[in-house]
């Protein structure tokens, strides 16, 4: 029911961002071919599933083609912070029993390689949907004013622990899948230009961590 709540905002996400492409010219008499390859720099924010406790997010993409509309791709994406409702709870309740403010940010550094198919139409930027599949880092640290950073001892500390990394560690691995929508292609030449809405499905995780990604991308093609 999460994943259906967070895909229900992709047809509000397509309007707005077709918006600007819908100014174009649909039978440009010149538009740009199709590259083979791309490199883009991305930038953007990630929300829970309730598209709240915004995050920035900053990477990377490879995309090359392996069919007429057809790219595989692989992104490399840092996560400010993914830290999960009940471990944001998990603090504040800490802090009222043990007094003091503990603050934490759980780090996620993304890596997927997938597909995305581009619809075939005549404009520059074309609307695109696609999926893969990776895993996700996720970096804990928990600090308080007075004890310093806790992130190893805070579950022996206040008996509070929400599962996504274990007791006495500061890091965990965890599989990752995605679903992608958006719209891309190249423009003035050898620029490329991307804008999507992305789906995080984590894995092998005892509380929900799943996310949601808005983004832009501007590089170049090869």
């Amino acid at each position: 029911m999460k994943c259906l709540h967070a895909l229900s905002f992709v047809p509000v996400l397509l309007a707005a961002l077709a918006s600007p492409a819908s100014g174009q010219d649909v039978q440009a008499q010149n538009p740009p071919a199709t590259p083979r390859s791309y490199l883009i720099a991305v930038g953007g924010a990630a929300f829970n599933q309730d598209f709240d406790n915004a995050a920035t997010i900053v990477g990377g993409e490879y995309g090359e083609r392996v069919h007429r509309d057809v790219f595989a791709y692989a992104t490399l994406i840092y996560v400010e912070n993914l830290m999960s409702d009940d471990m944001r709870a998990n603090l504040v309740t800490a802090s009222t029993a043990l007094g003091g403010e503990f603050r934490g940010t759980d780090r996620g550094l993304a890596f997927t390689m997938g597909a995305k198919y581009m619809l075939p139409t005549a404009r520059r930027l074309r609307p695109y949907f696609g999926g893969g599949f990776g895993f996700l880092n996720i970096k804990r640290k928990v600090t308080h004013p007075t004890f310093g950073d806790v992130t190893e001892t805070f579950p022996s500390l206040s008996g509070l622990n929400d599962g996504v990394v274990d007791p006495g560690a500061v890091s965990s691995n965890k599989p990752l899948g995605e679903l992608t929508v958006g719209f891309g292609g190249p423009f003035n030449r050898r620029a490329y230009f991307d804008a999507r809405y992305r789906y995080g499905r984590v894995f092998q995780s005892s509380e929900n961590v799943d996310f949601s990604q808005v983004s832009a991308g501007i590089g170049v093609t090869f």
